[in-house]
């Protein structure tokens, strides 16, 4: 196999490890939660509001995913971006009301040291992959 595609298989494995744990801090975290804002009502959901979580918690699961290779706390990521650690966890967590601002996330990618593009653009790979990760999980 090619290098940059072993590279790219081993970056895609480490992302969804990522998702993975994210997902599973998500559980133990809506458990315990008092906050209101982590508590999901439940209804029957929309397409357009099953994709909306799915983009949501695909894009914090990037922010944890580019913060874990540069071995940053979601304290570090925080302060460098201007927000709480709370507001990180949530958002790396998708448990954020009605979306994140553009401006915000232009603030965790600078923190981050990455271009915004890299947090809202996902392959088709990414998007399969997703896709069979969370179907089960909503």
């Amino acid at each position: 196999m090619h290098k940059s595609n072993v590279s790219r298989r081993l970056t895609l494995l480490f992302y969804y490890a990522t998702l993975s744990k994210v997902r599973f801090m998500d559980k133990d975290s809506d458990k315990n939660s008092a906050n209101a804002e982590d508590e999901i009502e439940e209804k029957e959901l929309s397409e357009m509001d099953v994709k909306k979580i799915m983009i949501f918690r695909q894009i914090g699961a990037k922010i944890a995913y580019y913060r874990t290779l540069r071995q940053m706390t979601q304290a570090e990521l925080a302060k460098r971006a201007n927000l709480s650690k709370g507001s990180i966890g949530r958002i790396e967590r998708g448990k954020y009301n009605k979306g994140v601002p553009i401006s915000t996330l232009l603030d965790i990618a600078e923190g981050l040291r990455i271009e915004l593009a890299s947090l809202v653009t996902f392959s088709e790979e990414e998007k399969k992959v997703w896709w069979e990760i969370d179907k089960h999980m909503l």
